[in-house]
């Protein structure tokens, strides 16, 4: 098997064991209210958050819309109006969560956006980008994927 079907299958494991875990564990240990969700610090500074597509998809827009309406409802950053933006683009609202002031407690570098496009090539340096930032570069908190 190759490396990139076996990232596939490993993806899709990943998340499934996400969403088993989401849904069904915390229903089974703890009621939804007594997971910690307010808004903190990471050690006194903000959270760095990236975000990766493959490419552009139809789906992925109204994704990171339903994600930043979620994190404002629970004051991880301030409510707004993201920009109209095409169906399928994502980069027009990173732009828009990357202005500084959008959060006290996140931050949304803008060269933190990366899209591969669905190119294979460029999707194997994107990873190897993203894999740096996120632990040789200590640079990136969390990627939205």
């Amino acid at each position: 098997m190759d490396i990139e079907s076996r990232m596939n299958q490993t993806m899709r494991l990943l998340m499934a064991l996400t969403l088993t875990l989401t849904v069904a564990a915390p229903a089974a240990v703890v009621a939804a209210d007594d997971i910690p969700v307010s808004p903190t610090l990471n050690e006194g500074r903000k959270w760095r958050v990236g975000y990766y597509q493959g490419g552009p998809y139809g789906s992925y827009r109204s994704s990171l819309l339903a994600i930043v309406a979620g994190l404002a409802e629970r004051g991880w950053i301030h409510p707004g109006t993201p920009p109209e933006a095409g169906p399928e683009d994502t980069e027009t609202i990173w732009r828009w969560l990357s202005d500084p002031a959008r959060s006290d407690y996140l931050e949304f570098p803008a060269d933190a956006f990366h899209d591969a496009d669905w190119d294979d090539a460029r999707r194997v340096e994107v990873r190897g980008q993203l894999l740096q930032r996120l632990s040789g570069d200590d640079d990136l908190d969390l990627v939205i994927a």
